[in-house]
């Protein structure tokens, strides 16, 4: 296990603005449960792989108190969704409002979800300027509240489905 971080640390160091080699570093250090160290040098995966197909013209947060309206957005699988959600009440509990974008499917899921002031699915267009003062994007939080290992956020209170996908579903069993 050490090998694989000397190895990616050694990579690192003869070319230290190399993206895959941070990446691999990024990606073994997680592996290994340093998370800390691990998610300091998440936003690397920017530089590898393009997830979230807008560019966003507002400030991007730095975790910082603020009044106005954050948008946290999505990017690669469903599973980061519901496993990044933890921290949208964190986030939340900063700013004065904070929006939820997501992939398409997931908005009727979410809608309600606590943390969030409103949800919205993602679309052809970038959200419009104005409806939001600060972005960040979702798989971005474990780095700003320092999540190690034995300081990961709560789980998120459960997902609800929406009545009517409820009453459907209960008229099928």
């Amino acid at each position: 296990r050490d090998t694989a971080v000397v190895a990616a640390g050694r990579a690192v160091a003869i070319e230290p603005r190399h993206p895959k080699a941070r990446w691999n570093r990024t990606v073994t250090l997680l592996g290994q449960g340093d998370w800390q160290q691990g998610f300091s040098d998440f936003d690397v995966r920017f530089e590898v792989q393009r997830a979230y197909p807008h560019m966003l013209s507002a400030p991007r947060w730095n975790g910082a108190p603020f009044p106005g309206c954050l948008l946290v957005h999505d990017e690669i699988g469903y599973g980061d969704v519901f496993n990044f959600l933890r921290y949208i009440p964190l986030a939340r509990a900063r700013v004065g409002a904070l929006t939820l974008e997501v992939k398409p499917g997931l908005r009727r899921l979410l809608d309600g979800y606590a943390g969030a002031d409103r949800v919205i699915e993602r679309g052809a267009v970038p959200p419009p300027p104005g409806t939001y003062d600060q972005y960040l994007p979702m798989e971005s939080l474990p780095a700003l509240f320092a999540t190690t290992v034995d300081a990961v956020p709560p789980p998120t209170p459960h997902l609800r489905p929406p009545p009517e996908l409820k009453a459907r579903s209960e008229e099928h069993t």
